[in-house]
C-alpha cells in the first residue's frame, strides 16, 4: 500500500513539474517570437544580477546554478536507488529533481522585455505592477526601491498578487552604487524596450536618463510624459532639436502600457534595435 501511495505521489509531482517546465519553455518561445534570441552572455548576466539583488527575503538564497547542482546530485542518488529497488517512485523523483534543477535557471536567465527607469515612489510601484501584468510572462524589471503601499491602486487593481511575483522577478535593487551603475548599463543593453518615467525628477533618475541617451539607440528608448511636463528631459538636454527627437518617442502612461502590451505579444512591428542583446 505504501509503495502504491509513493508511486502515485511521485507521478503527480513529476507531472506538475513537467507542466511548469513546459510552461516556461513556452515563455521562451514567446520571447523569441517578439524580441528575437538573447545571447548566452545576456542570459548569464541575468543569473548574476539575480544573485546580487537585495530584496529582503531573497538576500541570502543560493545561486540558481548551485541549486541546480544539488538537484542533479539528488536525482543521481534517486536513480541509484531505483536500480537497486526497481520501484517506480525513485525514478519519478529523479525526473522531478532534474526538471527542478533546470526550472529555476531557465526562469531566471530569460532577459526582461522591458526595463523601467523611474524614481522610487508609490506611483512608480503601481506603474511597474501594471507593466508586469501586461508583459507577463516575458517580464519587466526595475531598480526602484520597493515601497510598501497598502490597498488597491487608483483604478481598483489589487496589489498583492503582482507584488509577490515582482519581489521574485521584477525588483533588481542592488547593494551599492557601483553594482547599480553596472547593472543599469547591462540591463539597458539587454532589454529590448527601455522606458523612462520623465514626469517626476530625481538625482538617480537624471543620471540614468543621461546614461541612456549615450548608450541606447533612439528606437528602443521611450519616455512617459504628462501634459508636456518633462522635468527629467529638461535636466538632460536643453537643445530644442534634441528634445523634439526624444519627444517623438514620448507617450502618456496608458498609451505606453498599451504599446508595450502589443509589443510583448508581437502585434506591432518594432525597429531592429528592439531585440534582445
Amino acid at each position: 500500500m505504501i509503495r502504491v501511495v509513493l508511486n502515485v505521489v511521485s507521478a503527480l509531482i513529476f507531472v506538475l513539474l513537467a507542466s511548469l517546465l513546459l510552461a516556461r519553455c513556452i515563455d521562451w518561445l514567446k520571447a523569441f517570437k517578439a524580441f528575437g534570441c538573447p545571447s548566452l552572455g545576456s542570459c548569464w548576466r541575468m543569473l548574476q544580477l539575480d544573485r546580487m539583488r537585495t530584496v529582503s527575503h531573497l538576500r541570502h538564497r543560493p545561486h540558481a546554478l548551485t541549486t541546480s547542482a544539488v538537484g542533479i546530485a539528488a536525482a543521481y542518488w534517486c536513480i541509484t536507488l531505483w536500480k537497486s529497488s526497481q520501484n517506480f517512485a525513485p525514478l519519478a523523483f529523479a525526473g522531478a529533481l532534474l526538471m527542478l534543477a533546470i526550472l529555476r535557471p531557465l526562469s531566471r536567465a530569460l532577459p526582461p522585455c522591458v526595463l523601467l527607469l523611474a524614481g522610487s515612489r508609490p506611483e512608480a510601484d503601481g506603474l511597474l505592477g501594471r507593466l508586469y501584468e501586461q508583459t507577463h510572462p516575458l517580464g519587466v524589471v526595475s531598480l526602484i526601491k520597493p515601497i510598501d503601499v497598502r490597498g488597491p491602486f487608483e483604478d481598483g487593481t489589487p496589489q498583492e498578487a503582482w507584488r509577490r511575483n515582482l519581489a521574485y522577478f521584477g525588483w533588481y535593487r542592488l547593494p551599492d552604487d557601483v553594482s547599480w551603475r553596472a547593472a543599469v548599463v547591462d540591463l539597458m543593453r539587454i532589454a529590448p524596450l527601455v522606458i523612462i518615467d520623465a514626469r517626476v525628477s530625481s538625482a538617480n533618475l537624471i543620471d540614468e536618463a543621461a546614461l541612456a541617451l549615450t548608450i541606447i539607440p533612439h528606437g528602443k528608448l521611450f519616455w512617459i510624459v504628462e501634459k508636456n511636463k518633462t522635468p527629467v528631459l529638461d535636466q538632460v538636454t536643453s537643445q530644442i532639436e534634441a528634445r523634439k527627437e526624444l519627444l517623438s518617442q514620448a507617450m502618456g502612461e496608458k498609451e505606453l502600457i498599451e504599446f508595450v502590451a502589443s509589443a510583448a505579444r508581437a502585434r506591432v512591428r518594432l525597429p531592429p534595435v528592439c531585440r534582445f542583446a
